[in-house]
């Protein structure tokens, strides 16, 4: 079902996802951060530790449900840049900024301009980007088959504009199945303090057990507020602050500002001795 139309007149919509992944903790912190005899521990500046491994000889691959599918920790070192760049090899290409024994953080950037998806800068040309835009119209990420969830208590969906309501769309695991959540901004008194309360800047949780999430920007502007900015942000919970002179940016200049934001989308507890997805866990 189409969630937005193909166009909304007079407005800039921008979605911008950035990525903090958590996994389960090990039983130390030295334990974790080794990598496999032989194997390299290091791309760049970002330490790789086993399950985790550059190249398949050296990651684990588990099976998440019913072990049809494959979850892969294989990791792309990608030498084009100085320094190299850890990427996640999945069917999806992830930035992975760090590791440790209770968190991934990855990044994951793509925007979206009048309804339509264009290449965002922070994209790497050389990888095919299969996160843009899903059958619903709305820009999405999928993390089915990668060892992480989307986190509950890490992240949070920002929506700035005026008279906008910023919707994001779920595809939750287990019986839950759809889901939708939004929230709505006016711009009647522009906010100065930095909250989203409402005023030029809202925002609303996310639901928990989720693999794929999908945002989108839906404008209900006025004739006096539709030349601002709008668009929508999931980001780490606590770390977006509303900045009132967004409403004047364009869409390069607003994932230019953002591009260096770590969004956390908090992943499941996960049992790396099989490499199953557990999804009764306790999420972080």
């Amino acid at each position: 079902m189409k969630m937005f139309p193909p166009q909304l007149p007079l407005f800039l919509q921008t979605v911008i996802f950035y990525v903090v992944v958590s996994t389960s903790s090990f039983s130390s912190s030295a334990e974790f951060m080794q990598a496999k005899p032989g194997c390299q521990l290091k791309c760049g500046n970002v330490t790789i530790p086993y399950p985790f491994g550059i190249g398949k000889e050296c990651s684990m691959i588990g099976t998440e449900g019913n072990g049809d599918a494959h979850i892969t920790y294989n990791i792309i070192c990608d030498h084009s840049y100085d320094p190299p760049k850890p990427f996640m090899n999945a069917t999806k290409y992830f930035e992975i900024l760090s590791i440790s024994d209770s968190e991934v953080r990855i990044r994951n950037s793509f925007t979206e301009f009048n309804g339509r998806t264009f290449k965002s800068p922070l994209e790497p040309d050389h990888l095919e980007f299969k996160n843009s835009f899903n059958k619903s119209g709305l820009n999405y990420l999928d993390l089915s088959d990668t060892p992480f969830m989307v986190s509950y208590t890490g992240n949070m969906l920002y929506g700035v504009g005026c008279g906008l309501v910023a919707v994001y769309t779920v595809d939750v695991v287990g019986p839950k199945g759809f889901a939708r959540k939004e929230c709505q901004s006016s711009c009647e008194n522009i906010s100065r303090d930095g909250s989203c309360s409402g005023s030029g800047c809202c925002q609303t949780d996310v639901p928990r057990d989720l693999e794929s999430i999908g945002v989108g920007v839906l404008g209900t502007a006025t004739k006096s507020t539709s030349s601002f900015t709008s668009f929508a942000i999931l980001a780490e919970t606590g770390k977006f602050t509303f900045d009132p002179a967004d409403l004047t940016l364009d869409a390069t200049q607003i994932s230019k500002k953002y591009e260096d934001k770590v969004i956390p989308v908090t992943f499941v507890n996960f049992d790396y001795t099989d490499g199953t997805k557990r999804l009764d866990n306790q999420q972080k």
